[in-house]
């Protein structure tokens, strides 16, 4: 028989939440699903789904920003690519594939679903993804038949701001798979205490504000930070204006960094904007203890003095004196890890995300 046809759709291609978890999906379901990507960029996501030899169209005109000539050729673009794959279920991802997928779709038989990586109008996003965010949502919601979040808190302020409807709405937490835990010590370093950040150099991210705050911790502390991006040169700046050039390492390399988290001691988020970060779950099956800003789905992923201490958004002294006091425990910390990683085992498995979402599939097509 013939595999039923499943189009994703994303804008960027760059190393991020959302085009692993692409990726994971497709390296699971694709014995079972013919699949192909639209994307709008050129990167690690196109070269990864090259080495699995799976297919995909780049549709340069599929950006970020609003720009009206551009959108009507990307809706030309993903209509184009409906008509000649002609996929059973296409499932959107990220804001703007979202938006436009679905206008794309209009008129066209397909199963849509569409993962929200976090809302676009939620706190600490940009103004201008803020002011749309909640009309676009609300207008294309019909046009959608599943609407999946990956956080909670993300399911309940659908229902709260009557984004879709009740029966569209399903709650597919994101997963990782697992690896073998380091032993107690092993890897590590006893003369120093080592603070890791996985995620990309940007705003949303706000490693400026981490590097910053290294400066009041005791100097045997050291900061990794893993990923590159736009805001690189200007932590790079800060990090020598500090004379922080010996106590913090940025590694560009975040395909795989297991490793270093398993060989680190605290993970650090201080992220403006989230959905159900995955920085944060690898953090947890590494056994870490976790400091994270309070946004999107991270008060699911950290416990409050469980395995880690929730801060408010640009609560500094907060986090300096969380930090401190981790720093200065090794018992709580071990502690906390160990909370973590069991966390980890309980909820946020890989094996278990796929099985959600092939269930969420197969019910759709069965209908």
């Amino acid at each position: 028989m013939a595999k039923e046809r499943i189009l994703f759709a994303i804008t960027r291609s760059d190393l991020g939440g959302a085009q692993k978890h692409i990726l994971w999906l497709i390296e699971n379901l694709v014995d079972e699903f013919d699949v192909r990507v639209v994307v709008g960029e050129i990167g690690y996501l196109t070269s990864e789904l090259e080495h699995l030899g799976v297919s995909y169209q780049f549709i340069p005109s599929l950006v970020r920003q609003i720009s009206p000539i551009r959108d009507i050729k990307t809706i030309r673009c993903i209509r184009s690519e409906i008509k000649s794959f002609q996929p059973s279920i296409i499932h959107l991802h990220s804001f703007k594939a979202a938006m436009l997928g679905r206008i794309a779709t209009i008129g066209k038989s397909r199963h849509v679903v569409v993962t929200v990586h976090g809302w676009s109008f939620t706190d600490g996003n940009p103004r201008s993804r803020q002011f749309i965010g909640i009309p676009v949502e609300k207008l294309l919601a019909p046009f959608s038949d599943r609407l999946v979040t990956v956080s909670k808190r993300d399911f309940d302020t659908a229902i709260r701001k009557k984004i879709g409807r009740t029966d569209q709405l399903v709650l597919i937490p994101n997963g990782v798979p697992d690896i073998t835990p380091s032993k107690p010590g092993s890897g590590k370093n006893n003369k120093v205490l080592s603070l890791i950040c996985v995620g990309r150099l940007c705003e949303q991210k706000n490693q400026l504000a981490l590097v910053e705050i290294l400066d009041l911790l005791p100097e045997y502390c050291q900061l990794i930070l893993v990923g590159d991006g736009p805001h690189r040169q200007q932590i790079e700046q800060r990090i020598d204006e500090l004379g922080l050039s010996g106590r913090v390492t940025i590694d560009t390399d975040n395909t795989h960094p297991e490793n270093l988290l398993q060989n680190a001691d605290i993970y650090v988020s201080l992220s403006k904007w989230e959905g159900l970060p995955l920085s944060i779950i690898e953090a947890l099956r590494a056994g870490l203890p976790v400091v994270a800003t309070d946004v999107g789905g991270s008060s699911e992923l950290v416990v409050n003095r469980k395995n880690g201490c929730l801060i408010t958004r640009n609560s500094k002294e907060v986090v300096v004196k969380a930090l401190t006091e981790l720093v200065g425990d090794s018992d709580l910390r071990e502690g906390m890890g160990r909370n973590s990683r069991s966390l980890y085992l309980r909820e946020y498995t890989l094996d278990r995300f796929i099985r959600k979402t092939r269930e969420m599939y197969r019910a759709m097509l069965n209908n």
